[in-house]
């Protein structure tokens, strides 16, 4: 699987290759090749977030503190592996992608997303619910 790609003129950017080079598309790898066998009773999920940019970035001004992210996963069930990976949507990376921004209701591949309760009260009296 070679699922990073490197933008033009990153070669003056440490943070723009090789392992530190963007990934720009979500991809979704199941039944991946794997060598020798996996324990059929092994079943996990191991995700780590790291940065990385949506678009290719201007390689003179990228540093990878600054910018988007992606959630990278990798899942162990039934003796196959599985990746997939996610960019996290921020605001800025909900308007960049064309989603809709975080928190606000929206329809994906059929499911509703709704806006997270709120949550109001004072530490030691119940906490309530409110829309």
């Amino acid at each position: 699987m070679t699922a990073t790609t490197e933008s033009q003129g990153s070669a003056t950017n440490q943070y723009l290759v090789g392992n530190y080079a963007p990934v720009f598309d979500e991809r979704d790898d199941a039944d991946l090749e794997v060598t020798g066998t996996i324990p059929p009773e092994l079943h996990g999920m191991l995700i780590r977030n790291g940065p990385n940019p949506i678009v290719a970035p201007d390689p003179a001004k990228y540093h990878w503190f600054v910018g988007d992210a992606m959630l990278h996963a990798v899942e162990l069930r039934g003796g196959k592996a599985r990746y997939r990976n996610r960019f996290v949507r921020t605001p800025s990376a909900a308007e960049t992608l064309g989603d809709d921004a975080p928190g606000k209701s929206a329809e994906i591949n059929g499911l509703v997303r709704k806006r997270a309760p709120r949550w109001s009260g004072t530490p030691g009296e119940s906490w309530r619910c409110t829309r």
